[in-house]
């Protein structure tokens, strides 16, 4: 089957798929579900064969692909993170926090290290008596 298929064909199923890539990563980073990220890239890379393939349907076809490709841009990320509540997507766990590891440093999480402490690269402050 790959045989028979011409390098312009293959090229533009290439090109296709990476093109979708770019908004379903937007979609990704506003905390959609894979199931919901692999729909969306499979209709992007349908819509691309097909704009590119349908001649005078390309008429209607390619002005819903546009508008379908900058959506995720033009949407601002908390839309985007209500629509991916919407297909199923739960909120994103705060980072893990950060841990006070500095010599002298208590077991705080979360504090920053005083100033005059030891930085890295640098020497302790000298104390005189």
């Amino acid at each position: 089957m790959a045989r028979d298929m011409t390098p312009a064909l293959i090229l533009t199923f290439i090109l296709a798929a990476l093109l979708a890539t770019l908004p379903v990563r937007r979609l990704h980073e506003a905390g959609w579900t894979s199931g919901a990220l692999m729909t969306a890239w499979f209709v992007y890379v349908v819509l691309v064969l097909a704009g590119v393939d349908a001649g005078v349907g390309s008429r209607y076809l390619l002005p819903v692909l546009v508008v379908l490709y900058v959506a995720p841009y033009a949407a601002g990320r908390a839309r985007l993170e209500k629509a991916g509540r919407l297909l199923g997507a739960r909120r994103r766990a705060p980072g893990r926090p950060t841990i006070n590891v500095t010599p002298g440093g208590g077991p705080e999480v979360g504090a920053a290290a005083e100033p005059g402490t030891r930085r890295r690269g640098r020497k302790p402050p000298v104390e005189y008596r």
